[in-house]
């Protein structure tokens, strides 16, 4: 019986350690109206020490998702055919 408690103490920690994340999707499309962005470059710096966190391109359609750890982050969505746009996703 003495073994099951920290055993239940570890999976339970790991699970809440685990719900700290944020998550981003997105779709980038051409103003035009030319449809989504194919391959454009979805960059996650984190704030407080310019770090690359993440990165990830957009598929076909110009969909996009990534997983972060929970902080403030700078969003970069860059391609070849277009200027750089910057996004701020704030966390708790």
């Amino acid at each position: 019986m003495k073994i099951i408690y920290p055993l239940i103490l570890i999976l339970l920690t790991s699970f809440a350690c685990n719900a700290q994340q944020l998550s981003i999707a997105g779709n980038e499309q051409d103003t035009a109206g030319a449809g989504g962005l194919r391959n454009a470059v979805i960059l996650a710096v984190r704030l407080n020490d310019s770090v690359l966190v993440n990165y990830t391109r957009s598929n076909a359609q110009g969909f996009y998702k990534m997983t972060l750890p929970l902080d403030t982050y700078q969003i970069v969505v860059t391609h070849s055919n277009f200027d750089d746009q910057e996004y701020y996703v704030f966390g708790s």
